[in-house]
């Protein structure tokens, strides 16, 4: 294999491992609310996230790509990264307003049997 392909499966593993262990970090502060794809797209964003500085390191010190070059990785990562979030940002804000109107109930008359005042 050339020095190349070594070099990208290296970083899709490095992003695949540390996207898991970022994206479960990030569950674990805030659960997402949408199902289906959500996850999903968090997830990749996520890994891609976690792989921009290796990346554009990687690609400057072993691969000898110039810096205009590594730096147009990067935006092309996060832009990447972004474009995964949109869609998430659409199915996760429906959700999340389901979930607080199931929350916020506000003070009902049972509520104001059973404080005690």
């Amino acid at each position: 294999m050339t020095k190349e392909i070594i070099v990208i499966l290296g970083l899709i593993v490095f992003g695949l491992v540390f996207g898991t262990l970022t994206a479960r970090s990030s569950i674990k502060r805030e659960s997402i609310a949408a199902g289906g794809i959500a996850p999903v797209l968090h997830y990749l964003a996520s890994s891609i996230l976690c792989t921009v500085t290796p990346t554009v390191l990687v690609s400057i010190f072993v691969l000898h790509v110039d810096f205009i070059g590594a730096v147009s990785v990067a935006v092309v990562m996060f832009a990447v990264a972004y474009l995964l979030l949109l869609p998430y940002a659409a199915l996760e804000r429906p959700a999340l307003a389901d979930k607080t109107a199931q929350i916020d109930q506000g003070w009902t008359k049972e509520d104001a049997l059973s404080s005690g005042l």
